[in-house]
């Protein structure tokens, strides 16, 4: 039993993974960041400094994936540069640190501390791991260090996880025992009693909320507990107050539903597979032995009868429930049964089951990895552990008893084999970590590769036969991926169906049996680097190399890129294929809208993306065909559009049609014509804005129609969680509106896509639009909704549509709308709004089929076009009788320039313009939205005023009762108000200003 003290040890720093958790068992979050790749951030970061001089000197030939969210490199890679030698760890440290010193601007590390976290020479030096820590007042960044690679003595790939520009939160007030002791009494498991403190380190903890990164001095804390499975906990403490800001438990559990029954594969509870007992142990009065591969064992003559151990040099089965009670055994050929034990049970089957199953997965990577340790040893097997439905890996490896409805684990193969998968991989990093995600797809992927079967665990529940969990799916990276403890299995099915789809290319590449075994030894060396899931192309494409430069491919990458790819990861996703094209919402007047794209070549000899030709087409107005003007392509694309003729005001919408050497098309956006990029013609003036983070707006929703179901009305103020299609933060800020934003919500758990069968709708409040002409809408929009000839989402303006998802034909149906990353959508609103108010609402109509994430709204702004009329236009002008002269009232302007201010009178009618009527007041003004005012002795007739103002060069032009006018009749009497006045409050003052009386509805213009 030599392996229960190499278990103890062992317990304190591996990582444990399970099956899934047994009722009671508290699960956490893992304070995991979801990178963001997207086309317009790449195209920032191709343009910072510290990358062009990179790649003009000692990077020349590198290629970068650009993290949106951090703004570093999440990935570099290229030709080997030579850093001298790294032969030794002590050598690769030192070129390590020297490198990320030279480069510590484009790395993120600049005004840091670095140092050498760990460094491995695998392969007989050919291959290097360095992982540096990176340390801010000496404070290590939690999982934001660098990683470099070498490849033949040279450094082929660097990867950042930064974070430069977050700020310390907090300070440090708690020492490790307060918050070992903070953690016990908040955490999971509130009973000291129960808790062995293990070990706690001060760490800064990257926080994201928002868009926005910080980083909070935590206690990580470590801490096992008592309970039935182990918990073995990592809690993130805050230094200063002991809040425990997160945990999660390395005994990682699966939720599902599990389906197999073994001894035979699929599991057939009255079946048996009879094989040879191998490396088990015979014990005699005097000696012992161990059987061979065929089960033959020997022994010198005994008196008594020997006994069988399931323990050997291969694995050690130890029974919770059954104790370790030995049968005998006779001479010649015995079938050893479960009914050889004194307690004959089903149950009993598991220790034969897993002790066979244990070592068919050993055969297996014997031949794949044999320098790993894991494969060489004997794990430490339990099973019959009084509880059902779980197993888990925890250095040594644990299975339950049969019971509520689930089989005995120690009987499933592919049970067995996954939890052995994670020793493998754990035994496997020499860089990097042990990420529990991918983890879980790693395992699975060991379970297919003893299989060779797609689906984990058939038959797991009892009188079922379905699969735990299946490999052949398209699970995408970050749709798909959840930052929570309790996901990590559904988000090992990212990186175990990009394994499936890898393994079926390169058997289709190189044959069934040699691509299979191509296949298993890459999985195997990629996992040496510890990546997480976005960081898995990167891993493999690096344990793929052979002459150690990345800039000229792989010999399988063009399947790494295709299957990768296929769910949203490496340079086929995410920046992929895709042009770079960065946006915008509006152009000057008599100006061409220039455009300039990048168009990423990541994998050339996969997929040529070069241009040869491209064009752009575009259309005014939303209807009619869209013409065409040809664009330069030489490498990028460049052009433009040709505006300089279009009226100011003009709504232009534009897509753009790429060809590339290889023949393909590519779209810029991707969904081309089904939802184009927008902008408006002509500077622009802010009417009202609203970014929705101190408050909703004002913003209002409603169920219209539908069963008033929970989650019906699903209009939410708050974080995306970045589930269900919707985005992973906000546009700008921290909160948006959207239809069903995911997270929990009244013990309802929602998965971010909206319900089939309902209408509904989000309205804003009524929006003054003051004396603006043909206000329009812009705003951020990540909208993800079925075609519209089924489901419909629209944008209404006083009731009516001015814009909804495009619509094919009921025998389509597939031209969805499906944004990737935030859009900015400008909306014409026709000549609503012209009569001082408008109110817009985000509707959406679905049906019973399929659904998406719907909208996700933000930063929500009325403009109005710059004409000198809106620019210099004032609403808020009074005129009162007070005693014996007339007092006037008004704000200037808001909006520069401004030069001066006029107010005239005239008897009997009103004025036509500035300089129509006897002069009352008139001064240089450059003050803008300030209350001003001016007194009239003169009080004969009927008086009409009016205030103009002039930008130096023109006047505002119209008079507008209620606006910049109004009358004074003899025959009222002194008043100390006005006629529906709102007040002095200045135009733009915020969204309260907005509720506009309702006498102002009744504005009519004066002239």
């Amino acid at each position: 039993m030599r392996h229960a003290v190499v278990t103890l040890s062992l317990l304190l720093a591996l990582p444990a993974a399970a099956v899934r958790p047994p009722e009671g068992v508290p699960t956490g979050r893992e304070p995991i960041v979801v990178r963001t790749f997207s086309e317009g951030e790449q195209a920032f970061g191709e343009t910072l400094p510290p990358w062009r001089a990179f790649v003009a000197g000692e990077g020349a030939g590198w290629a970068m994936r650009f993290d949106g969210l951090a703004r570093v490199p999440h990935a570099l890679w290229g030709p080997g540069i030579d850093l001298g030698a790294v032969a030794t760890p002590a050598q690769a440290g030192q070129a390590a640190l020297a490198f990320a010193a030279r480069h510590a601007a484009l790395l993120g590390v600049a005004g840091a501390d670095l140092r050498v976290a760990s460094a491995a020479v695998e392969d007989a030096g050919d291959t290097v791991f360095v992982d540096l820590d990176v340390l801010h007042g000496g404070l290590p960044v939690w999982r934001g260090g660098v990683t470099l690679r070498f490849r033949g003595g040279k450094l082929v790939q660097v990867s950042s996880a930064a974070w430069p520009d977050a700020p310390v939160t907090n300070a440090q007030v708690l020492d490790a025992a307060a918050a070992h002791a903070a953690f016990q009494t908040g955490g999971p498991v509130t009973d000291p009693s129960r808790h062995t403190p293990v070990h706690a380190r001060l760490v800064l903890l990257p926080e994201v909320r928002g868009g926005k990164a910080s980083l909070r001095r935590v206690w990580e804390v470590r801490s096992d507990t008592d309970t039935t499975p182990p918990g073995r906990w990592v809690g993130f403490v805050d230094a200063a107050t002991g809040e425990v800001v997160a945990f999660y438990n390395t005994v990682r559990f699966l939720r599902g539903t599990l389906s197999a029954e073994h001894d035979t594969r699929p599991f057939d509870p009255e079946a048996r597979e009879v094989s040879p007992l191998r490396n088990a142990t015979v014990i005699g009065a005097t000696a012992e032995t161990v059987t061979s591969d065929a089960g033959v064992w020997s022994l010198d003559s005994e008196t008594d009868p020997p006994v069988v151990a399931l323990e050997g040099p291969r694995v050690v089965i130890a029974d919770s429930t059954f104790g370790d009670v030995t049968p005998e055994i006779a001479a010649g050929e015995v079938t050893l049964t479960a009914d050889a034990w004194d307690s004959p049970s089903d149950d009993r089957q598991a220790a034969l089951s897993a002790f066979v199953f244990v070592q068919q997965v050993q055969d297996v990577f014997q031949d794949i990895a044999p320098d790993n340790d894991w494969v060489q040893d004997a794990p430490f097997t339990t099973v019959n552990i009084e509880q059902n439905c779980n197993a888990w890996f925890d250095g040594t490896i644990n299975f339950l008893r049969e019971g509520n409805g689930c089989r005995n684990t120690g009987r499933l193969a592919d049970v067995v084999q996954h939890e052995w998968g994670h020793g493998f991989h754990y035994f496997s990093i020499r860089s990097g970590g042990y990420d529990g995600s991918l983890g879980e797809g790693a395992a699975d992927v060991v379970s297919m590769l003893v299989n060779d079967d797609h689906r984990l665990a058939p038959g797991f529940f009892v009188g079922s036969t379905a699969a735990l969990r299946d490999l052949d799916n398209d699970a995408r990276y970050p749709k798909d991926f959840v930052a929570n403890d309790a996901a990590v299995h559904s988000n090992g099915l990212i990186f175990g169906g990009t394994m499936w789809d890898l393994r079926g290319l390169m058997e289709a590449e190189y044959g069934a049996v040699e691509g299979k075994r191509a296949f298993a030894a890459l999985f195997a060396r990629s996992l040496r680097s510890g990546p997480d899931i976005p960081g898995a192309y990167d891993a493999f494409l690096f344990a793929d190399d052979d002459d150690a430069d990345l800039s000229n491919g792989t010999p399988n990458q063009c399947a790494l890129v295709e299957a990768f790819g296929l769910h949203g990861l490496g340079p086929a996703a995410g920046i992929g294929l895709r042009p770079v094209l960065e946006t915008f919402d509006s152009v000057p007047a008599a100006a061409d809208a220039p455009l300039d794209l990048i168009v990423p070549n990541p994998a050339p000899d996969c997929v040529d993306t070069r241009p040869t030709a491209a064009a752009v087409r575009w259309r005014t107005g939303g209807t009619g065909p869209y013409e065409t003007a040809a664009l330069t392509a030489d490498g990028g694309v460049r052009g433009a559009i040709p505006t300089a003729s279009l009226p100011l005001g003009t709504f232009v919408e534009y897509f753009i049609e790429i060809t590339t050497a290889q023949g393909s098309t590519l779209l810029e956006p991707t969904s081309g014509e089904i939802a184009p990029h927008t902008f408006h013609v002509g500077d622009v003036l802010e009417v009202r804005c609203e970014d929705f983070e101190d408050s909703d707006g004002g913003f209002t929703s409603a169920l219209l129609d539908g069963e008033p179901e929970p989650g019906a009305d699903d209009w939410l103020w708050g974080t995306p969680e970045g589930i269900g299609g919707d985005p992973t933060q906000a546009a700008s800020g921290e909160r948006v509106w959207g239809n069903d934003l995911g997270g929990e919500i009244d013990g309802q758990r929602y998965n971010g896509q909206y319900q089939d069968g309902k209408h509904n709708r989000l309205t804003s409040p009524e929006l003054d639009t003051a004396h603006y002409a043909d206000v329009f809408l812009r705003y951020a929009r990540w909208l993800t909704v079925e075609d519209g000839v089924f489901d419909r989402a629209s944008i209404l303006a006083d009731g009516k549509v001015v814009w909804s998802n495009w619509a094919s034909s009921e025998d389509r149906g597939t031209d969805h709308t499906l944004d990737s990353r935030w859009e900015t959508h400008v909306v014409s609103l026709g000549d609503l709004g012209n009569d001082g108010s408008v109110t817009l609402a985000w509707d959406l109509q679905t049906d019973a089929g399929l659904g998406f994430g719907g909208w996700t709204i933000d930063d929500v702004c009325v403009l109005a076009p710059n004409t000198p009329d809106n620019r210099l236009g004032i609403a808020d002008f009074r005129a009162s009788r007070r005693d014996s002269e007339v007092r006037l009232a008004w704000t200037s302007p808001r909006h520069a320039p401004l030069s001066r201010v006029r107010v005239v009178k005239k008897r009997g009618d009103w004025p036509e313009g500035a300089d129509d009527g006897e002069i009352v007041f008139d001064e240089a003004v450059t003050d803008l939205s300030t209350a001003m005012s001016a007194t009239d002795t003169d009080r004969r007739g009927n008086l009409y005023y009016a205030v103009y103002a002039s930008d130096g060069e023109t006047w505002l032009s119209w008079t507008r009762e209620g606006f910049n006018a109004d009358a004074i009749d003899p025959a009222d009497t002194d008043r100390a108000g006005c006629r529906g006045c709102s007040g002095s409050q200045a135009p733009g003052a915020g969204w309260l200003a907005l509720l506009a009386p309702l006498a102002l509805l009744r504005r009519r213009r004066a002239t």
